[in-house]
């Protein structure tokens, strides 16, 4: 019979204090777990707890974050650069994989602790809002350049006053900002600053231009730490505004050293619609093949303005003619209805009003370009009383170049892609005979967004 030990009381109460210490540690290893992998491994001020969040969280990877390269069919950015920079083994020797935007789904981002989108001009309106799905998951995504500038075949871009808590402005604000259907679209909420244009569309640029002088608010920002204050900018890149509201932070900008004088005309363009088609619900076609055209004959049709003939509810039904098709000068600017006010898109918008900034500068009343001149025929820059541009305008001397934002700062703009610091298009410096390269910019953008 075996012998039975039996433990005196002494030894029973230590044997429970150390279960209920061990469980406290369990505890507080989970609380750490959770509380990094929502704010950021660093919240809690505790040497190598990044490393070792990631080195449990990735420990079939070595410990490195597993990586996604998003890229397009052209705009600013390298990514087969940005690949090779990253599988480094004397640098990061992390090993990203890489796809086509068109293939981007929500269930493929969430496999990854990071995205980053480059050379990725064209994006359609479905994949942006992916983008803002992975973001809302808690995804880390890094954006760049001039990703997402240009709309895909049947995009609609967002007027300020479709913007749920914008103004009544009837003005295109940013071409992150679209419309599908009755649901917005707003990647620019989420990056914090609004697209003006690349710097070489804006400016003549002969070779690699020299920008100006990289400046940080603060050097210990993790994103700029270690750069030098001296450091030169040059190459293409996104000139960009921040946005108003929000939480975000200009961690890197370059200072151009003199006034940005531009021709806006240049980059309105492409970031002004065409003004839209008339709703399927009165443009004389029979688009659901029903034998019924359009409102009333159309009982799918909740009005004239409906663009569904095949879906109820496509529509709130008007009990007025809309301010673009009622023969008065709703907002007292002189110009009445489509397609004489530029504020009407068509002559089923319901505002006339707030376009000052948007279709027509060459009659909206302002000095834009603050020449002295207002509008046509006064300012000569104006064409025409529809010109959408009165000409150069100040933009400014110093420009976002590094922009963070969102909770535990999970969403970074580069006005920059990254990977050109590092390409062979830097200029050769005098001095050594070297070529330029900013390594330390990648370097930081990659662990400052897993920290």
């Amino acid at each position: 019979m075996p012998k039975v030990v039996e433990l005196d009381g002494e030894t029973r109460n230590l044997a429970k204090d150390l279960y209920h210490v061990g469980i406290l540690i369990a505890l507080i290893l989970g609380l750490w777990f959770v509380v990094s992998w929502i704010f950021g491994c660093d919240v809690v001020p505790v040497p190598f707890s990044c490393d070792a969040f990631w080195g449990i969280l990735r420990w079939a990877e070595g410990g490195k974050a597993r990586v996604l390269i998003v890229y397009g069919d052209g705009g600013l950015g390298n990514y087969q650069l940005l690949r090779d920079t990253f599988s480094d083994p004397t640098f990061l020797s992390v090993r990203p994989q890489t796809l086509h935007v068109q293939n981007v789904s929500i269930g493929n981002l969430r496999q990854y602790d990071m995205v980053i989108v480059t050379e990725a001009r064209q994006i359609s309106s479905e994949k942006l809002e992916v983008f803002i799905d992975y973001i809302a998951g808690g995804g880390r995504l890094v954006w760049t350049g001039d990703a997402g500038t240009e709309l895909a075949p049947g995009d609609r871009l967002l007027y300020e006053y479709e913007r749920p808590g914008g103004s009544d402005e009837n003005i295109i604000v940013s071409p992150w900002a679209r419309k599908i259907g009755e649901r917005v679209v707003a990647l620019d909420e989420f990056l914090s600053v609004d697209y003006l244009g690349n710097f070489c569309q804006l400016k003549t640029c002969t070779g690699v231009p020299y920008i100006g002088i990289f400046e940080a608010p603060n050097r210990n920002h993790e994103f700029v730490n270690g750069l030098r204050p001296d450091l030169k900018m040059y190459g293409d890149f996104a000139v960009v505004k921040a946005r108003s509201g929000g939480y975000s932070t200009i961690v890197l900008n370059v200072d151009f050293q003199s006034d940005l004088i531009a021709d806006t005309s240049q980059y309105y363009p492409s970031i002004i619609p065409e003004p839209s088609a008339l709703p399927e619900c009165n443009d004389d076609i029979d688009n659901d093949r029903d034998g019924k055209t359009d409102y009333p004959d159309d009982r799918e049709c909740d009005s004239f303005i409906d663009d569904s003939e095949d879906v109820l509810g496509g529509a709130p039904i008007l009990e007025r003619e809309p301010q673009c098709k009622d023969l008065r000068d709703n907002d007292n600017d002189g110009l009445v209805d489509y397609p004489f006010d530029p504020c009407c898109v068509s002559a089923l918008h319901d505002n006339e009003s707030g376009c000052s900034a948007g279709y027509s500068e060459c009659s909206d009343g302002f000095d834009n370009d603050s020449d002295g001149f207002t509008d046509y025929p006064e300012d000569a820059d104006c064409a025409s009383a529809s010109d959408r541009s009165e000409g150069k305008r100040n933009l400014g001397r110093f420009f976002p170049v590094v922009v963070t934002s969102g909770l535990g700062e999970k969403v970074v703009y580069y006005a920059t892609p990254p990977e050109f610091f590092v390409s062979e298009q830097m200029p050769i410096d005098p001095e050594t005979g070297q070529r330029i390269k900013y390594y330390s910019l990648i370097e930081n953008m990659y662990y400052g967004m897993l920290s």
